[in-house]
């Protein structure tokens, strides 16, 4: 008797200790684009109450969350989000890699597939290279397929890879028709609802009004002054900005400071490129909710929305320009605007959202050098000649190096085995060179040399993370912080560094309780922090932990 007593009051404590909520009807997944975890705080000041503000104080925010693998791109960062691990598992190694250092690989390709909804390749799209399910599959395959999973986002990685394999559909934007589009993988036509939205010609709609910024500009006091030489410009048209040639037939405007005005012929393409993109997105979302009953169903469904535009402006003007700031205020509003729709359709107590970032952003190298900050960029094309000539000089043999590409070096295999060579000779050769040839560069590391190599822990752990065989190079190119392989304008992100890594995670929802946590967590705990939430099985390649210290309210 005593025996079944106990028995009773241990099954009672497991019950009452359970991580789960009961089943919300839907789950919304928020990844915004190359969002650094500073950007919440930074503008704060111009943020409203009832977006960014609102999930701060009402939701469990980590605070030191960051990327446990690189390189840290938009491909690798979505599925990473959704999966629960890094490329060396999921096998999204670089939005672009080498397949068997033989054939260029996009991250979410898929020949086999047609374009629906438009004319062109940019439907030709499908999560065909994901090596593991997402948290959307186990959510699918726990309801034996009954729960809706759909993916949105302006770039297809981004509504592709998060939905998984088992998705009832994936809508991406593409730029030449202005149409918001989907594949065969998923569809033979797009749905009525959706043929009737595109019809409204929402792209040229937004930017009929130009850009200007949505505050009055001297308010925007956490960025730097407007229109600097380091900045890229948004778009590259003959007629950008609205502004005709010159005699010459080259564009006559810099296109990279407030107020902006866009030729009509180029609105389509532009719109990624400044925060209508996001706004477009927000509409698109709350189209698929209404018109595919997402939220309504006996099952728990799943909306997974990716905005693209952050990234895109972030690339062109850097994290501390007038333009990101404004996008990021605009941003804000567009949060504020999905949680009422959640609030009024899908109700308060029905829904839990989460939000991150698919990867961080190094500060324009312009920028950082105008504060005497070291930063600089590094040009992948010049360093291969000039370490292949190191090489055939060193080593007597020429085109030892076949591609640099995601700051990994892939070697011609054949002639590395026909002379007797190892990566690691390789390495040598090229981490002897001077201090200048060095510029920039921390050294060359096979993935063989990374565990005894002396460079820290973490950083070590990053870069094998980001390993994945016959997608991956033979040898890994560790960059010093803040420096590069890109353009001498703009910016762009990738690194293993804080900069890149270092990015926010929000649960919210109506039995999560509000709390503030300073814990070292990793991307990849994300995943199955869901997983227990609403007691489904971890994806497949899963190596995150869920976060223990959510909690619920009672």
């Amino acid at each position: 008797m005593n025996f079944f007593i106990s028995f009773l009051l241990c099954i009672i404590v497991i019950l009452g200790n359970a991580q789960t909520i009961s089943k919300p009807k839907l789950v919304v997944g928020v990844v915004i684009d190359q969002m650094r975890y500073d950007f919440l705080v930074r503008y704060k000041s111009n943020y409203g109450q009832n977006g960014f503000n609102r999930l701060l104080n009402q939701s469990f925010v980590a605070t030191n969350m960051h990327y446990n693998y690189a390189p840290t791109y938009t491909g690798p960062g979505h599925t990473s989000i959704y999966s629960g691990t890094t490329p060396a598992i999921h096998g999204i190694a670089g939005n672009n890699w080498i397949q068997d250092g033989v054939k260029n690989m996009y991250c979410s390709q898929d020949d086999s597939v047609k374009t629906v909804g438009a004319n062109g390749k940019a439907g030709e799209m499908s999560p065909k290279n994901l090596k593991t399910t997402t948290i959307c599959d186990q959510i699918k395959l726990f309801s034996n397929q009954r729960s809706k999973v759909i993916g949105v986002a302006l770039k297809d990685r981004g509504a592709i890879l998060p939905a998984g394999h088992t998705a009832n559909a994936a809508y991406w934007y593409d730029s030449k028709s202005g149409n918001w589009i989907s594949s065969t993988f998923y569809m033979d036509k797009l749905p009525n609802w959706l043929t009737n939205f595109n019809g409204q010609n929402w792209s040229k709609k937004l930017l009929a009004k130009g850009w200007n910024t949505f505050l009055p500009i001297d308010k925007y006091i956490n960025s730097t002054v407007d229109d600097n030489h380091w900045e890229d410009k948004i778009c590259k048209g003959g007629s950008c900005c609205g502004e005709p040639k010159a005699s010459n037939g080259e564009p006559t405007s810099h296109c990279n400071s407030f107020p902006y005005s866009f030729p009509e012929e180029d609105m389509n393409d532009v719109i990624k490129v400044t925060p209508f993109g996001n706004t477009l997105t927000t509409m698109m979302a709350k189209e698929v909710i209404k018109n595919e009953n997402l939220g309504n169903g006996a099952e728990t469904d799943v909306l997974a929305v990716s905005y693209s535009s952050t990234d895109y402006v972030g690339h062109s003007f850097g994290p501390y320009s007038k333009e990101s700031e404004d996008t990021y205020v605009r941003l804000d509003r567009e949060i504020e605007d999905l949680l009422n729709y959640l609030d009024g359709h899908i109700g308060k107590e029905n829904y839990i959202l989460f939000l991150s970032a698919d990867h961080g952003v190094q500060d324009v190298p312009g920028f950082s050098q105008s504060l005497k900050i070291p930063a600089g960029t590094i040009d992948d094309k010049k360093q291969k000649g000039n370490f292949n000539q190191l090489l055939k000089e060193k080593l007597g043999i020429d085109s030892l190096i076949k591609h640099i590409i995601n700051e990994q070096i892939l070697l011609d295999n054949d002639l590395i085995s026909k002379n007797k060579l190892t990566a690691e000779q390789i390495c040598d050769v090229l981490n002897a060179q001077d201090s200048k040839s060095l510029k920039g560069i921390h050294g060359f590391y096979s993935f063989k040399m990374l565990s005894t190599s002396p460079i820290p822990n973490n950083i070590k752990e990053k870069l094998i993370n980001g390993y994945c065989p016959r997608r991956s190079g033979e040898i890994t190119i560790l960059l010093e912080p803040n420096y590069m392989s890109f353009s001498n304008k703009g910016t762009t992100h990738g690194s293993p560094y804080s900069h890149d890594t270092h990015i926010p995670f929000i649960l919210f929802g109506s039995k999560i309780k509000p709390k503030q946590s300073n814990q070292l967590y990793n991307i990849t705990d994300i995943a199955p922090t869901l997983s227990s939430l609403l007691g489904v099985l971890q994806p497949n390649g899963c190596i995150g932990k869920p976060i223990v210290e959510v909690e619920f309210l009672r």
